[in-house]
């Protein structure tokens, strides 16, 4: 039986945050290009709705500058493919809503573009119906949904910061949270109002503040500075490419005696008599970015340098966010068609579906609510009251004497954090109800009730608070033997089925690959939503990623032999 104490922080999953998020800790110091294994965990097959958006980005100029390509040449057909697409996405939806393309086609996905016409980019096979779809989706959206209009965006900004604190025209990150829960800011309003919450910090550190108590704010004027950005961003990146192809002429030149470019040795060089101006620029470039690099960088590192340059900036980071937060509210309200309805209807209603893991690392408990949800919609029904005032209390199974009251989660919420989609926000509430059970316990508390949640957890606390039940952990070990009666008896063996987890280990350091061998996130908790045997007895798991991410991958619900589970998971929990 395991308890807390029992726990291992091996056994903790990191709450992994969804691909729409990803941490800054993913760009190590490493010279490694992107690839399929880093931890940022991009994948060739990944649906476009659920690949993250810096995914694209991070790998883009990895992709333009491959060994058999022009730099120049690569980048200019980025240029172009990238102008093309966006001629499409404006063209608003064509023939029933579908774009017409062969399969072998290489259309453009290049979000930085909708910002300003970045170089930044990466191609990407389109040869899936649903991924067009997707797309075409997209287009759907407002401006403000795809931030092709960041003056618009400033705008609506400064006229959320007017009606927050009008006297200052400034707002504080604990003043934004508050603004959160209040559900008179609906459409556009709510999908800047979440990404100026979540890029708080992003927006505060490229503003120009002098004072401390100023630097604790967003100004208005800071919301002027958004339009300019993406312009300083292509400048930068055009300074890195030119950099690029000068390196390419000139390494040899000015390598050192072990053949690498070594930044102080750059630096001297820069004191060069009679050097052309445009050199000097290209060796301040370079030595900068390699300012961190003391065993100097090969041709082949330099490149990775650049590319990693490039796609790491404030501003990549920034706007990166900034999407991630408008595209999931604008999601999360059309998917919901603006309701708020607790559950459709009872059982159907509250399923496995009705989670959509937000931009908080909670897998941990959502993924565990996820299994209850599959076992006994009951025990969640029973666990929320509707007061019929624009609250819900919540009384845990696990935790009867401390019942929480939280208001309905508004739309910027839902963007945030857990969606709801069109199964209700009995999810969300539910979310929401165990951040402040937890903030009242913090001696700092969250900004928000759901930001207590991020950082990690174990699913096996989680699952016992939901049911109330005792929770036995099973390692993944390789008697499959033994784990596969065990799964046979939680989902067929008695009278119900069993709320069950799994959770992957998580990367014992930063040069470990993000993901399993199978494409399973590492440090992260899933839901085992379903067990069968073939017709020759052997088993598979169905598995269930809260991020809600293409089915039939790891980033969704897929079916996954009981042999290969044993080498992708780490451990296994069953609420008794």
């Amino acid at each position: 039986m395991a308890n807390k104490s029992e726990n291992s922080e091996a056994e903790k999953t990191e709450g992994k945050d969804p691909p729409e998020s990803i941490p800054d800790s993913v760009w190590h110091d490493e010279l490694r290009g992107p690839s399929a294994n880093d931890k940022d965990t991009r994948q060739s097959d990944q649906s476009v709705s659920q690949s993250d958006h810096s995914t694209f980005l991070s790998g883009a100029v990895s992709e333009a500058w491959s060994d058999s390509t022009p730099k120049g040449a690569a980048l200019t057909a980025l240029r172009k493919e990238s102008a093309r697409w966006e001629e499409t996405l404006s063209a608003g939806p064509a023939d029933g809503g579908k774009v017409k393309a062969d399969k072998n086609e290489r259309l453009m996905l290049d979000g930085f573009y909708l910002l300003d016409q970045t170089s930044i980019a990466q191609q990407k096979p389109l040869d899936r119906g649903n991924e067009i779809k997707v797309l075409m989706d997209r287009a759907k959206f407002s401006e403000i949904a795809e931030l092709r209009d960041l003056p618009k965006f400033a705008e609506i900004g400064k006229e959320i910061i007017r009606q927050i604190n009008p006297s200052k025209m400034a707002v504080t990150k604990e003043e934004l949270a508050q603004a959160l829960q209040n559900p008179s800011f609906k459409g556009e309003k709510a999908q800047v109002l979440a990404a100026m919450y979540h890029t708080f910090d992003q927006i505060r550190n490229i503003s120009n503040h002098e004072w401390f108590f100023q630097s604790r704010r967003i100004a208005a004027s800071d919301l002027d500075m958004l339009p300019s950005l993406p312009k300083k961003q292509q400048d930068f990146v055009d300074q890195i490419v030119e950099a690029s192809l000068w390196s390419d002429k000139n390494f040899s030149k000015y390598a050192g005696k072990d053949g690498l470019f070594h930044a102080e040795e750059l630096k001297e060089a820069m004191k060069t008599p009679d050097l052309l101006e445009s050199d000097r620029q290209h060796l301040k470039t370079i030595s900068q970015l390699l300012a961190k690099y003391s065993d100097g960088v090969n041709p082949s590192q330099l490149n990775q340098v650049f590319n990693r340059a490039s796609a790491d900036t404030a501003e990549t980071r920034l706007f990166n966010r900034m999407y991630d937060a408008v595209k999931r509210t604008a999601l999360a309200r059309n998917e919901s068609k603006g309701e708020s309805r607790l559950y459709p209807s009872f059982p159907q209603g509250i399923n496995p579906d009705a989670i959509k893991q937000g931009l908080i690392g909670n897998c941990y408990f959502i993924a565990a609510l996820s299994a209850v949800a599959k076992a006994d919609p009951g025990t969640i029904r029973d666990s929320i009251q509707d007061n019929k005032n624009g609250t819900y209390t919540v009384t845990f199974k696990g935790a009867p004497d401390q019942p929480v009251t939280v208001s309905a989660p508004t739309e910027a919420e839902m963007g945030l954090y857990n969606s709801g989609r069109n199964n209700g926000v009995w999810a969300t509430v539910m979310e929401k109800a165990y951040g402040e059970m937890r903030n009242r316990k913090s001696w700092i508390p969250a900004y928000t009730p759901q930001d207590a949640l991020d950082g990690g957890g174990y699913t096996g606390e989680a699952l016992k608070l939901v049911t109330g039940n005792s929770v036995f952990s099973l390692a993944a070990t390789g008697n499959e033997e033994a784990l596969d009666k065990t799964f046979d008896l939680a989902f067929r063996g008695g009278r119900r089925f069993l709320p069950v987890t799994a959770v992957t280990l998580a990367p014992e350091s930063s040069a470990m690959p993000g993901r399993t061998k199978d494409g399973f996130v590492r440090g992260h908790a899933f839901t085992v939503v379903g067990y069968d045997r073939d017709e020759k007895g052997n088993g598979s798991l169905v598995i269930q990623n809260p991020w809600a991410g293409k089915n039939g991958t790891p980033d969704g619900r897929v079916k996954v032999p009981l042999a290969k589970a044993i080498k992708n998971f780490h451990m296994f929990d069953f609420s008794l």
